[in-house]
């Protein structure tokens, strides 16, 4: 009997092991059958490179995370099958991007960088260095890339960054280096002569925490920028200037000292032939009218920002006689206090040219709504047919008066839409903003601000002045009453409706943009971004 049942376990034993066995040739037949496996290598190459990190990190997915997450897809293509190695491995472009992001061990990331090198073969080479604390990390990385500068085409360098001084890595040749990122240790003022002076393709240089040398020399050099920092030398940023003929954008954001210095540098950028972009720091009202006024721009297309305007309205109100070419595009980066001041100062400073889109955020302490209404029918705000107000401007008894306006967005996710409709209601015969066909309202409502717009909408109808389409965002108050007052009654999705903002908007400097443009030439749009402060 026991030995029966010992018979029986060990049948058993052996049934399991023989189902594993014909469970692991199922998926190795299934695999060479699959589809994937017969996949052209080059292909699959191409299929791999998916793989590689967005160019833009965000706040959820920092930079190195990107990177990380890239080279271990890397290693799992490594580990499928033979033939996928084989393609990954024959793919060299595939292994061009170096990232030394952090690893458990030092061995590791040696053995990381010995892969890629040898793998990507002669390819130009791509290395990120994401911020981190390790400084064995920055030692090893730069020691292992170092007989490779020469393959270098783009170097980014993140927080707390090296001191270049010290690293034989940046004295080596980098003929084919055309974007350098980085970010220098506090105590580094000046950056010393960057590789050797042999970058003849440079095209992107971006520092933070430093300032190039006088020995630099950037013949090729397309876009400049300098990040916040407080060295003030503004004579290192002149010579680059004189050694960069091709630059097209150049971002000075370093606390240079106020007066002479920053004219100096308007005046000789503007000399540059093919300069598109100019965006300075901490300019008062004062200089950027002196500037304006004394200033010869260039004759093609220039956009300057003047970021960070300390100014009040008595000041900045001054640019208002300028005679601003047409072809001049200028965003004014300031914060909320001198908002609605700006506001004003835009459109007036343009002159003639039409506005045809408004995104306005108020309401500033320097320049009240009423004084903003009481310049309309003046200004080129008589042209404008779109309207985005994120907040309301204060004055419950200032009516909206734009005379072309058509489409109108009030309100903001997550605030209350209160206020808005008193701007709308007609006063006796005169019905304010008459062209509106469109009304978005992005706030919240409850059921009074409801009968509140219930009203306008009614007495504007009476007017001859029915609404023919209202786009709510709120879903959860009821909107009956609003239904008898238009023509049609739509909720927006999750992303809304709305006006599009333009490319400038969309870029993350870090600062509320105020910015007006002219584009296409007989169109000028002025948009506001809708960003408040946390409540």
């Amino acid at each position: 009997m026991t030995q029966r049942r010992v018979d029986v376990e060990e049948l058993n034993d052996l049934e399991q092991r023989l189902a594993q066995v014909v469970s692991h040739t199922r998926s190795i037949l299934n695999a060479a059958r699959s589809p994937a496996s017969k996949l052209p290598a080059e292909l699959l190459s191409q299929i791999f490179a998916c793989l590689r990190t967005p160019e833009v990190p965000t706040r959820d997915h920092p930079l190195e995370d990107m990177w990380g997450a890239f080279n271990e897809s890397l290693a799992t293509v490594n580990l499928v099958c033979r033939y996928w190695r084989q393609a990954a491995k024959g793919a060299k472009d595939l292994w061009t991007h170096i990232a030394a992001v952090d690893a458990p061990d030092l061995r590791q990331l040696r053995l990381m960088f010995e892969l890629f090198v040898e793998r990507s073969a002669s390819f130009p080479l791509s290395l990120t260095v994401p911020r981190t604390d390790d400084w064995e990390h920055y030692t090893l990385t730069f020691a292992k890339m170092e007989p490779h500068v020469h393959r270098l085409q783009t170097l980014t360098i993140g927080r707390p960054g090296i001191d270049p001084s010290n690293a034989g890595f940046f004295f080596q040749p980098a003929p084919l280096l055309k974007e350098l990122r980085m970010v220098c240790l506090p105590d580094v003022k000046t950056l010393p002569e960057v590789f050797g002076g042999s970058v003849p393709l440079l095209r992107t240089l971006d520092l933070v925490g430093c300032m190039p040398g006088s020995t630099n020399r950037f013949t090729n050099l397309s876009t400049l920028s300098l990040g916040p920092s407080k060295i003030g030398n503004f004579n290192d940023v002149l010579l680059m200037l004189e050694g960069s003929p091709c630059l097209e954008h150049l971002y000075l954001h370093q606390d240079l000292a106020p007066g002479q210095p920053r004219a100096i540098i308007l005046r000789e950028s503007a000399k540059l032939d093919h300069l598109k972009t100019l965006s300075l720091w901490r300019f008062t009202a004062e200089e950027i009218i002196a500037l304006l006024h004394s200033v010869t721009l260039p004759q093609h297309g220039l956009a300057m920002r003047f970021v960070d305007i300390r100014s009040e309205d008595s000041t900045f109100a001054r640019i208002y006689p300028l005679d601003i070419p047409p072809h001049l595009s200028i965003f004014a980066a300031t914060r909320l206090e001198v908002l609605i001041t700006q506001l004003y100062c835009a459109f007036h400073a343009v002159g003639d040219h039409s506005a045809t889109a408004v995104q306005w955020h108020s309401n500033g302490p320097y320049l009240s709504t009423s004084a903003v209404m009481r310049h309309v029918a003046q200004g080129p705000f008589n042209q404008v047919r779109e309207l985005w107000m994120p907040v309301h401007p204060g004055g419950v008894n200032i009516p909206l008066e734009f005379p072309a306006l058509e489409f109108l967005v009030l309100g903001r996710e997550r605030s209350l839409a209160l206020g808005f409709s008193r701007m709308l209601a007609p006063r006796g015969e005169k019905v304010p903003s008459p062209r509106i066909e469109t009304i978005e309202i992005h706030g919240c409502v409850d059921l009074v601000i409801v009968a509140e717009f219930a009203t306008v909408f009614h007495d504007r109808a009476n007017a001859g002045r029915r609404l023919k389409k209202l786009r709510m965002k709120d879903r959860e108050t009821c909107l009956v009453p609003l239904e008898h007052e238009v023509d049609e009654l739509e909720f927006l999705g999750e992303l809304g409706g709305g006006m599009e903002l333009p490319e400038i908007c969309e870029m993350d400097l870090g600062e509320r943009w105020l910015s007006w443009r002219r584009d296409p030439s007989d169109h000028l749009a002025w948009y506001w971004p809708s960003v408040l402060p946390e409540e």
